[in-house]
């Protein structure tokens, strides 16, 4: 989940494994499409992942990861 900042109450992205996110062993892939992008006034946000273990209800969330992503235009990944 992405917000313009950690107080912010708007969500202006939601990824999960199958959009946008993709698991490999221990890696974790983002890929956020240019047609979502190229529509955001704002360049930057704050984000955290959680992860929610596989299993029966209610099912473990633990927050592994915090950081900012920045948005460059013109910038493409291979």
């Amino acid at each position: 989940m992405a917000k313009a900042d950690a107080g912010s109450m708007d969500t202006l992205l939601f990824l999960t494994t199958g959009t946008g996110i993709t698991v490999t062993d221990s890696t974790f892939t983002f890929r956020i499409e240019s047609d979502i992008t190229r529509t955001y006034a704002r360049r930057s946000a704050v984000f955290n992942l959680r992860v929610r273990w596989p299993g029966p209800e209610p099912r473990r969330v633990d927050l592994v990861m915090t950081g900012t992503i920045v948005v460059k235009p013109g910038v493409l990944a291979p």
